[in-house]
């Protein structure tokens, strides 16, 4: 995810832009962010940062980063990755989250349809 950078982080942090790679689910399988309305990431030591990109892909982040370069006012970007992320996808907690999505859009196909008709035309 993309998030902008604020002094509740470190001094002189406003004019960064983080890119920053993590982990969703702690070992006890709890959400590591929580996300208000998609604008706002707030971590367990309670920071708060401006959202502005989530993707779940690199090739999607950097595709992103391309077409928006302009729009984008930073001084630098810094790139923060997770460590031992490798065999992240195999890990309980991300299994059940996955799973508790496939079901959300198989009983919302219908408007999960719509919206894909929408988005060509448009």
């Amino acid at each position: 995810m993309i998030l902008e950078g604020n002094e509740e982080i470190g001094e002189g942090f406003s004019k960064k832009l983080l890119l920053m790679e993590l982990f969703r689910f702690d070992d006890d399988g709890s959400k590591r962010v929580q996300y208000i309305d998609n604008n706002f990431a707030i971590f367990k030591n309670g920071s708060r940062m401006k959202v502005l990109h989530r993707a779940v892909t690199l090739t999607r982040m950097e595709k992103y980063l391309i077409n928006n370069n302009e729009i984008l006012l930073y001084d630098e970007l810094i790139f923060v990755p997770a460590k031992g992320i490798e065999n992240v996808e195999q890990e309980l907690p991300v299994k059940l989250h996955k799973e508790l999505c496939q079901r959300y859009i198989k009983e919302n196909k219908t408007q999960f349809m719509l919206f894909a008709l929408w988005k060509r035309h448009f």
